[in-house]
């Protein structure tokens, strides 16, 4: 049984007037052809533009390059996913019985019903409204990333190989058969011997999960 959306507006600090809104953003494409896409697309948008502004008049003494990197970092599936996890909205998601209780927790789904909710939030209220509430949720997240976090986990695991005089990895795309919205990755190193598996909602992000997953089985070596 879903928890009561009254707890889900209270974990957001916002009341909807238009319930049906929340209603259609918490609606998985698997339940209904009615569904959240549109709203996921406009959410998007807003958490966009909300991190921008924030970034733009917190970190005033930054280049463009470091705070585009750390709006990468901000508006990525998997932390939004973990900002989704402090107000437990896998609980509140509608999804058809085609998907499993593990793909319903899978940062594809959580992340994008993240940015549903925040694009009915400013189609029932303003812009304004909508980046304060992106910002106040992400807030604790954003006290977890550090100047390292700006550097992705290809080009620091490409320097560490430079580093021991090791031939650049290697990445392939493979077919992803537990999960069509997800792409899965190999990065190997052919020197060591070495392959790891990752997997992401686009190639550039299962290529970073890999080289993140490398970079971990280089340190368990050591």
């Amino acid at each position: 049984m879903k928890v009561s959306v009254e707890v889900l507006e209270s974990k957001l600090n916002y009341v909807f007037k238009d319930k049906t809104l929340l209603e259609l953003a918490l609606t998985h494409s698997s339940k209904s052809s009615v569904n959240n896409e549109k709203l996921e697309l406009l959410g998007d948008s807003v958490i966009g533009l909300a991190v921008t502004n924030f970034l733009y008049n917190e970190f005033t003494d930054q280049d463009e390059g470091l705070l585009s990197l750390l709006k990468s970092k901000l508006v990525s599936r998997v932390f939004l996913a973990k900002v989704a996890d402090q107000i437990d909205l896998k609980d509140f998601i509608t999804v058809g019985k085609s998907v499993t209780n593990d793909q319903n927790e899978n940062n594809s789904i959580i992340g994008n019903t993240f940015e549903a909710i925040l694009g009915a939030i400013y189609l029932d209220s303003d812009f304004e409204t909508s980046a304060e509430i992106t910002i106040t949720l992400i807030a604790n997240e954003i006290g977890t990333l550090s100047l390292d976090d700006t550097k992705d986990s290809k080009t620091v695991l490409q320097e560490e190989l430079q580093k021991r005089k090791i031939r650049l990895p290697l990445y392939e795309s493979i077919e992803n058969d537990e999960d069509n919205d997800q792409f899965k990755s190999v990065c190997s190193i052919e020197e060591l011997d070495l392959a790891v598996h990752g997997i992401g909602v686009s190639k550039k992000g299962a290529d970073q999960d890999a080289a993140k997953k490398m970079l971990e089985k280089l340190k368990d070596n050591d």
